[in-house]
């Protein structure tokens, strides 16, 4: 009665590892937040030198840096596998759906099953474009 199926553990599994994800970029974000609260409060310091001043910014900028390229990269490599793993689905989407909508109007002539196969082939045609759309938009932004 209890007994979960495999469906369900993968579930519960990814449901756990989420949650945990979030919680540990939550913390390195409090912990983030406050060494920049401690750093604030040191250059507000009227008794602060100017070498210590520049050492303090100095290394918040080079912390801003390196965790900024780091984010960045991996933003960059994400996005690029999304858009291409959204341009694979979609025209495999789009095909698989062109052949239902083909094989159930001339074959078997089922009314049902070929509007299934024609709207799997718009939201493929769809999903394929939608990369292409994104990347004009970000150029367009970028000129702006």
């Amino acid at each position: 009665m209890l007994a979960m199926r495999d469906e369900e553990a993968f579930v519960m599994c990814s449901v756990f590892a989420l949650i945990g994800a979030a919680t540990w970029m939550g913390h390195r974000a409090k912990l983030k937040h406050k060494r920049l609260q401690v750093i604030e409060k040191a250059l507000e310091s009227p008794m602060l030198d100017d070498l210590t001043r520049r050492s303090l910014l100095d290394a918040l900028g080079a912390e801003d840096r390196n965790s900024s390229a780091w984010t960045r990269a991996l933003g960059q490599h994400l996005t690029f596998l999304g858009r291409n793993l959204l341009f694979l689905v979609g025209w495999m989407t789009m095909f698989v759906g062109a052949a239902f909508w083909l094989v159930n109007t001339t074959i078997d002539d089922d009314r049902y099953s070929a509007q299934g196969g024609m709207i799997a082939t718009i939201v493929g045609f769809g999903l394929v474009t939608l990369p292409m759309a994104l990347r004009e938009l970000d150029r367009r932004h970028a000129h702006m």
